[in-house]
């Protein structure tokens, strides 16, 4: 690139690049879908709810949001069933262009016997760059009701499959909890569901 032109007293920093250049919406490719998607930042209170498959590990794109302060991960519990949820997130791994969940940065669990707001104690801060590319990662041992989120109602909307038309709304692979520390060996399906997302959020 072009070099920098510094004078008098100039202050340089330098981040190290985490999977994805921070662009406001880039676009990604991933091992199953054909198409390119741009990673929403899943927020809001639309969508109702969305009952996981029991022992399904679950991997949205996200895009890092600039918090000061990044607590932990949750979700809403909507119809309760006995069980627990490992909610996480991991680094983004690129093999020939395509991404995909990496290194798990963290995780916490939750009880899904019942319902209300249920938040883990993970500390992402300060590991999640702003605007770099992540993935939200969801497993539950049971098949509770979740508050989910309609893709069509996001801003990019999750993404397209390679019709053009299909809305995907996550990554999954069979995996009971808790949640590997490395995801690189996972082999990934596109799931197109009720074009619905776990509606999971990070607590600040």
């Amino acid at each position: 690139g072009s070099p920098i032109n510094l004078s008098g007293t100039s202050k340089l920093i330098v981040t190290p690049h985490h999977g994805s250049p921070p662009l406001a919406s880039p676009a990604v490719r991933t091992p199953v879908i054909a198409a390119h998607f741009n990673p929403a930042n899943m927020a809001g209170n639309v969508g109702g709810s969305l009952t996981p498959t029991a022992n399904r590990l679950y991997a949205m794109p996200i895009l890092a949001p600039a918090y000061p302060a990044l607590t932990g991960v949750g979700l809403v519990v909507t119809s309760a069933v006995a069980g627990t949820a490992y909610i996480g997130v991991a680094e983004s791994y690129c093999v020939n262009g395509q991404f995909a969940p990496g290194n798990l940065l963290g995780q916490g669990s939750v009880n899904v016997g019942t319902t209300g707001v249920k938040t883990d104690t993970a500390s992402y801060d300060p590991v999640l760059k702003p605007g770099h590319l992540y993935w939200w990662l969801l497993t539950c041992t049971s098949a509770a009701g979740i508050r989910g989120l309609a893709a069509s109602n996001q801003s990019p909307i999750l993404g397209f499959g390679s019709d053009g038309i299909t809305s995907y709304t996550w990554l999954y692979a069979a995996q009971a909890g808790p949640i590997p520390a490395d995801l690189t060996g996972v082999t990934w399906s596109m799931g197109t569901a009720g074009n619905t997302a776990p509606h999971l959020f990070l607590t600040s």
